[in-house]
């Protein structure tokens, strides 16, 4: 599936609130252009909450493609997290989601 296709829904909800003047490729060029980068510490990352409040944000920024940069400990997953699969290592699970999810889409 091509990235436009995957971001169309995106691009969709984006239209009430952007220029008439932007094309789909402009608006998922925006998108893919962003950088976040999540922090976290062994406190937050020991609970199955803070597990689940980190892969449920990484899981919602890919899906817009945008680019994910993490800085975490290599904590063992407490309990699933999907659509993350890797293993007993969280960082390797969202590690291993690059690209998966949206084309393009990186988690690093």
């Amino acid at each position: 599936m091509k990235v436009s296709e995957q971001l169309s829904r995106t691009v969709l909800l984006c239209r009430d609130y952007v220029s008439d003047g932007l094309s789909d490729e402009e608006i998922r060029q925006q998108f893919q252009g962003i950088r976040v980068l999540f922090i976290s510490d062994l406190r937050n990352l020991s609970s199955h909450s803070g597990q689940t409040a980190l892969t449920t944000l990484v899981s919602l920024l890919s899906r817009m493609g945008i680019q994910i940069g993490l800085q975490m400990p290599d904590v063992e997953m407490l309990f699933a997290q999907p659509p993350f699969s890797g293993g007993a290592s969280l960082l390797r699970a969202l590690i291993s989601s690059s690209d998966a999810i949206v084309t393009g889409a990186t988690v690093c």
